[in-house]
């Protein structure tokens, strides 16, 4: 048996006392010369290669083909017959103190056929698979670690942690390689999209963002499953990866952005909004992922950059509809704005992804820019001509204020208040005293500074009959409340008070 002239765990118990039989035996030294194999003092060394040859039969081999399905059920095997050898011998073992031997053959055994798999250039699944199986698994009492088997006086632990990490350099290799392919993917797949003819259906119009976040996040989370140390790593690599992502992606919308490309209205809005959502979709996710703020400095400016060129072409033309409805609507003073509002709402009433973060920042703006465009018409219009038409005008600017914000409420519920403009600024023109003109335009700068100087100047020469020197002197109490309640040494810039709404001037 000790010869091998069998091999099997079966004859083990028997080699096992024949083993223990020769530890006992004390033959005649036999001067210069060396004992035969057969001699009991050479046994223990023909028991080895027995355990070797022995283990390298019961261990169930790679599979050959389609390694990626079938490593998980290979590891799953070697669970399952490992132990169940073990337990069988470890009552002959234990008491000759060979358990130590045979379990460490197992491991050396089974960590050189696991090796092969690293020789392969594992997929980034089985990276996560062998990781996860060496550092939670390996050891556990499921395993090597059964409470029948342990024998930690001679399990080398030293092997097991540098095979760990081969492993975990081969998976931050597999990914350096998969994730770039799988990113290139993407970007391929928004391109050829934008390229035809864009959908406005919710799940193609975040297909980008949806398959960008499941990708890497896939990533985070399985090296957070198998160790919070691995984590950051993966996160690295990931944060790289989506930086080159972001800065192609860029590239190909700022070129189709700044190009006269010919396209319909309504492809071309949808086409907008989209690189809209997708520009502050990886604005934001840009700041979850990677670590270095001033890696993302730049390109996070470029990003935000794009994000308002997009949404100024995207509400460009219904603002410049809006503008000549207004118009239209004031010169003749009949009627009312409700019977305006299905036109002036349906270019936001066909805008996708309704109720996501993109559809509710266009909505914002459209609401805030559709209020300062009202009050710029109505400042430029005749107020004698029009009290003759509306009697009551605050009263009437207060029922339109009511009417926009109802419709923009129902779009896009809890947004801002931007009608708050136009009630304030109602409220302006009710008064004639200066003193408490200039409590009120003081409250509608520090409530909404977007509103300008300019604009503060025209409501007062428009509603109260105020001489150019009290109107100076409202606007110099404004500032000087303003400079106040910012801090600031120098009053504030007419940039401060700027309306950003070209189509309105």
């Amino acid at each position: 048996v000790l010869c091998g002239e069998t091999t099997g765990l079966d004859n083990m118990p028997a080699a096992i006392k024949a083993l223990q039989w020769g530890q006992t035996y004390s033959p005649v030294q036999r001067r210069g010369k060396a004992e035969p194999l057969w001699m009991p003092q050479n046994w223990q060394q023909q028991f080895e290669k027995l355990v070797e040859q022995s283990v390298s039969k019961i261990i169930p081999g790679l599979p050959d083909q389609d390694m990626e399905r079938g490593l998980g059920g290979h590891l799953r095997c070697l669970q399952d017959c490992v132990p169940q050898h073990l337990c069988q011998l470890a009552p002959f073992l234990r008491p000759a103190q060979l358990l130590g031997c045979v379990t460490l053959s197992f491991q050396v055994q089974i960590l050189q056929q696991l090796e092969q798999v690293l020789h392969r250039s594992p997929s980034v699944s089985e990276g996560f698979l062998l990781l996860h199986w060496a550092l939670h698994d390996y050891s556990s009492e499921s395993f090597m670690g059964h409470p029948d088997i342990r024998d930690q006086s001679v399990t080398d632990k030293l092997l097991l942690v540098q095979w760990t990490h081969r492993v975990e350099e081969k998976l931050l290799e597999a990914i350096e390689i998969e994730l770039p392919t799988s990113l290139a993917r993407i970007l391929q797949n928004e391109q050829e999209t934008e390229d035809s003819r864009p959908s406005d259906e919710e799940e193609e119009f975040l297909k980008l963002q949806v398959d960008l976040t499941q990708v890497i996040n896939s990533f985070l989370t399985e090296a957070e499953k198998v160790s919070r140390s691995l984590k950051p790593k993966v996160q690295r690599i990931c944060s790289r990866q989506l930086l080159c992502f972001t800065e192609r992606y860029q590239e190909s919308v700022v070129e189709y952005i700044n190009s006269k490309q010919r396209e319909d209205c309504r492809s071309r809005r949808v086409r907008l909004f989209r690189i809209f959502g997708n520009c502050h979709y990886l604005k934001e996710y840009l700041e979850t992922i990677t670590e270095g703020k001033e890696d993302i400095k730049i390109l996070k400016a470029s990003l935000e950059k794009t994000e308002a060129q997009a949404k100024e072409l995207i509400l460009e033309e219904p603002l410049r509809k809006a503008k000549s409805l207004l118009k239209t609507y004031i010169k003749k003073g009949d009627g009312h704005l409700d019977d305006l509002m299905p036109r002036l709402m349906e270019e936001y009433e066909s805008l996708p992804v309704r109720g996501q973060l993109a559809h509710q920042i266009v909505l914002d703006s459209a609401y805030e820019r559709l209020c300062f465009l009202y009050l710029r018409v109505l400042l430029k219009s005749d107020r004698r001509r029009l009290h003759q038409r509306w009697g009551d005008v605050e009263g009437r600017v207060e029922q339109d204020a009511a009417s926009l914000h109802a419709s923009f409420s129902r779009m896009n519920p809890g947004g801002r208040q931007w009608n708050s403009v136009l009630l304030k600024g109602s409220g302006v023109l009710k008064l004639d005293d200066v003193e408490a003109l200039k409590i009120s335009c003081t409250v509608l700068i520090y409530e909404t500074p977007e509103v300008s100087e300019e604009l503060i100047k025209r409501l007062l020469q428009w509603g109260a009959r105020l001489s150019s020197q009290q109107v100076q002197s409202v606007l110099e109490t404004c500032q000087e409340v303003m400079v106040q309640v910012s801090g600031y040494p120098d009053p504030p810039r007419p940039s401060r008070w700027f309306c950003c709404c070209p189509w309105a001037r």
